[in-house]
């Protein structure tokens, strides 16, 4: 357990520093290349996911290991990343995976070119192209059904990766009571009760700008996790997106 949240602690450091980067340096890039020198090349690939979700761009996420450059790689539906890298070979040390989740290393000295190499690559690879975000649900479920059991349950399934993608969820007509907490200027925490009155709390990265409405059913996507704070351990629902809901509420 112990592991585990220091493992969440820094995955939570390197996707704020990794928001960051893209914010500064790659905000009209197609295709974004992030590294940091500090980060674990152990659990870029959940931060590549989360940026590749947020901004709708391929992205890899390269931390460090001595002179080279490793990490891990997402696509957005309709980017082959096998064909895209394949382009920028004679930068890349090793390479390899499938169109939507790619590994790569290269030479530390190499990445601000292969920055603008694989910005270039993907650019030709959308041209023509419609890209529509696609969020892949694995399962939808009632409020209720999330319990400290089922969190546990999938504590089992880590670590997550490439070829263990961490689960999302949905769940419809879901009902907001109260106002979205925003804080840092960028992100919102939230709470929901469902149908036993039971309040769930959540957090959403980087959403500031698209609150949900209150008192109107909206469909959420969300990854569940434990939040360690203060010596307690507590469920938390991670937002990854909403849409207006229709049909009956499944809680508030």
């Amino acid at each position: 357990d112990s592991f585990n949240r220091e493992r969440q602690d820094i995955e939570r450091q390197i996707t704020e520093e990794a928001f960051a980067q893209v914010e500064d340096q790659f905000q009209q890039a197609s295709g974004m290349v992030v590294y940091g020198s500090e980060w674990h090349p152990g659990v870029v690939g959940i931060v590549a996911s989360r940026l590749m979700r947020h901004f709708h761009r391929p992205c890899l996420v390269l931390g460090r290991e001595g002179t080279m450059a490793k990490g891990s790689g997402r696509s957005v539906n309709g980017i082959n990343l096998i064909e895209v890298l394949g382009s920028c070979r004679d930068l890349l040390d090793s390479w390899g995976g499938h169109p939507m989740a790619v590994g790569v290393s290269l030479e530390v000295d190499r990445v601000p070119e292969f920055q603008s190499e694989f910005d270039e690559a993907v650019r030709g690879a959308g041209e023509g192209r419609e890209l529509k975000p696609i969020l892949e649900v694995a399962s939808c479920l009632e409020l209720e059904a999330i319990t400290e059991e089922l969190l546990d349950e999938l504590d089992r399934l880590h670590p997550v990766g490439q070829a263990n993608p961490e689960p999302v969820f949905a769940t419809r007509g879901v009902v907001f009571q109260t106002r979205p907490e925003v804080f840092k200027g960028q992100h919102f925490r939230f709470s929901v009760s469902d149908q036993n009155r039971r309040r769930l709390s959540g957090v959403a990265w980087k959403m500031a700008d698209r609150l949900p409405p209150v008192g109107e059913p909206i469909d959420i996507a969300y990854q569940l996790g434990w939040n360690h704070y203060n010596g307690r351990k507590n469920m938390q629902m991670e937002l990854a997106a909403w849409r207006p809901g229709e049909g009956e509420s499944a809680g508030s």
